[in-house]
Parts: structure tokens; sequence; C-alpha cells
């Protein structure tokens, strides 16, 4: 998590799964397990080069997917999280068991603000960093109390799909 954003899915994962999670912490350290359910922050539209090498390892295992990015809001952003997980599972080995991702929008580091400021101070009409502002604006509240408690439905729904198989 670079924002905290992922940190807090995460952690909100971790409740609901209580004594099911053993380990709450970086790919690297990850003991051997079952059932991995791995977070990541996206930047343009993939996850961290960490996860994606933790995901090519998990031969054999039953795994989920979660992330948070700075896009959300409108009917795009569902095709867009689609995407994300896709892209995600397509990491995976053979002889993995996919069952299923959840992203939500989180907030940008305020960098990105600052630089959609300055780009409409050069020109307030480009449309690109109007919308861009937006995002980054919508973002402030993300992850949201909408979107921890879609998160925790998600995780209890892989669990019991887990133990199920």
């Amino acid at each position: 998590s670079v924002t905290g954003n992922t940190k807090m899915i995460a952690n909100a994962i971790a409740a609901v799964l209580g004594d099911e999670c053993v380990y709450l912490g970086g790919a690297e350290g990850a003991p051997d397990c079952e059932l991995y359910l791995v977070g990541s922050w996206s930047d343009k539209g993939v996850c961290c080069d960490e996860i994606k090498g933790f995901l090519k390892g998990l031969t054999g295992k039953k795994a989920a997917y979660f992330a948070t990015c700075g896009y959300g809001g409108g009917e795009s952003s569902e095709k867009y999280y689609d995407m994300l997980v896709e892209r995600a599972r397509k990491e995976l080995p053979e002889g993995c068991t996919f069952l299923g991702g959840f992203v939500c929008q989180g907030k940008m580091p305020e960098a990105i603000g600052e630089r959609y400021r300055q780009a409409l101070e050069k020109d307030p009409g480009d449309t690109r960093s109007l919308q861009g502002l937006e995002l980054y604006k919508d973002g402030l509240s993300h992850p949201d109390e909408k979107d921890i408690a879609e998160a925790k439905a998600w995780a209890a729904e892989v669990l019991s799909r887990a133990k199920g198989l």
C-alpha cells in the first residue's frame, strides 16, 4: 500500500477473516497457505510488480485479488475494476483456483491533485486535467464506509467459497 488505501481494505478483510487470517503483510515473508487474499494498489491499470511476482507463484493454491485505484465513479469504473481483476487473474499460474476480485476507489496522493491544478493554471480549458482533478477530489473520501462494507462482504463470500472447495 503506497497511500494507505489498500492497507485500509486489507485490515477490514482481516477483521472479517478473524482467526482464519494467519498473515497480514507484504508478499515477502508470506507463509505457505491454501488460500490467499492478495491486495495491491493499482497504477495505470496494473497491480504493482511485487504482487505480480507473488501471484505467479501460487500454483496449486486458492487465490482472490483485491485492489484500490484512483479511478472511480460512474458506469465506466465497474468495467475498469473488472479489467484490473482480470489482469491480476492472468498473472496466476495454471493450477491456481481463482475465487474472484474486489476493487474500490482510493484517494490519490496530493502530488497528483497538484499536478492537475498546475496543468489547469497553464490551460484552464484542458478537459483531461479538469476530469482528472474531479476524480482526484472525489477520491479524497475513499475508501469510504460503503467501500469497507463491500470489501468485508466480498471477503466473507470468498472464505465461504474456499471452504466449499
